[in-house]
């Protein structure tokens, strides 16, 4: 395994895992969308995937690899920070709170 498909592997997880809190935020907060909000990130993540794969596999010549495998990664990141950022907020708005 090269350390580009480890790189990319990991952004991967890291954005799988964050779809899985974003699910588990919503139903503490008793929100119905978790299914929905779960398709429409999977849905979301296929597209720019496909289209960097694509991007990445053909379009790679004259050094342009480097620049798809980083936009890739860059569109995980930020497809990571955002799902966990509002898994926490509907987390914290919705928890329970003790007296």
């Amino acid at each position: 395994m090269s350390e580009d498909t480890l790189y990319i592997s990991l952004g991967y997880v890291l954005s799988w895992v964050s779809m899985i809190l974003l699910c588990y935020g919503l139903s503490k907060a008793g929100s119905s969308k978790r299914w929905r909000s779960l398709l429409v990130n999977l849905v979301l993540q296929a597209l720019y995937s496909l289209g960097a794969w694509y991007l990445l596999k053909e379009a790679s010549g004259g050094g342009s690899g480097l620049l798809w495998l980083s936009l890739l990664l860059m569109m995980l990141g930020i497809h990571f920070v955002v799902n966990i950022g509002y898994s926490l907020i509907c987390y914290l708005r919705y928890a329970p709170q003790k007296n």
